[in-house]
């Protein structure tokens, strides 16, 4: 079977008809999928390198900013736009320069400033690179730090598969959610699960915010696996209470 599209009317419709020839992937859209977060003005205008200098990526005459010229990002990869923010620092939606394809590049603020922040980046690396690759959990491309005399203060820059947008964004629009929409979502984050659990990794922060989605056709991929933990750790955590 194929799953549907998340493109859904934004008001419930009175009634549905779908032809019987048609799997629920096959069925016409019926409206826009949620937008991205829009970026601050002017973000999205700017070129790569006034882009990165607008969002502190570059360093500054007093030494002050991230380090993705220093780490060779900007030789590889063009930025475009933000596509979002929290407390770990920035993601930016960009392209590859060789190939054109589409990634997200989710800069880590002064990553070894504190043990806690340095444990999540090397969670999050380590079960993403030990990890075969699987269709709902999110694909760690690269990653880039600086090439020379790395500081204490240094950036990292995760660069991942770039998704349409999150499932935390599309719960809070107006979009109808179909009977089938709900079942293709929970297949797709029980597969993940249960491909993280055989592997003996405990997610410990799922939420919408951190299940990726595609919307045509809808697909989910759990992201954000700083806070993971091994069964045997979370055993022995739990042992020790």
């Amino acid at each position: 079977m194929v799953s549907p599209s998340l493109a859904v009317p934004r008001e419930r419709p009175r009634s549905q008809k779908t032809a019987s020839a048609q799997t629920p992937r096959d069925r016409a859209p019926h409206g826009d999928p949620p937008a991205p977060p829009q970026a601050h003005r002017g973000m999205s205008a700017a070129t790569p390198r006034r882009l990165a200098q607008r969002l502190g990526w570059t360093k500054a005459s007093d030494g002050k900013g991230g380090d993705w010229e220093a780490c060779g990002g900007a030789a590889k990869f063009n930025l475009e736009k933000l596509v979002g923010r929290g407390s770990y620092g920035q993601v930016c939606a960009a392209t590859q320069i060789k190939d054109g394809k589409q990634v997200a590049v989710k800069r880590v603020v002064g990553a070894f400033d504190s043990r806690r922040d340095a444990l999540c980046i090397i969670r999050e690396v380590r079960i993403l690179a030990a990890l075969p690759r699987h269709d709902n959990i999110v694909n760690l491309l690269d990653v880039r730090t600086p090439l020379e005399n790395p500081s204490d203060d240094a950036d990292v820059f995760l660069i991942f598969e770039k998704a349409a947008t999150d499932l935390e964004k599309v719960v809070a629009s107006n979009q109808y959610f179909t009977g089938d929409h709900i079942r293709w979502l929970s297949l797709d984050l029980l597969r993940g699960l249960r491909w993280l659990h055989s592997a003996g990794v405990v997610h410990r922060d799922l939420k919408p915010a951190n299940c990726l989605l595609e919307v045509k056709p809808v697909s989910l991929k759990i992201c954000d696996f700083g806070p993971w933990l091994s069964v045997l750790d979370l055993v022995a955590a739990m042992a020790s209470s």
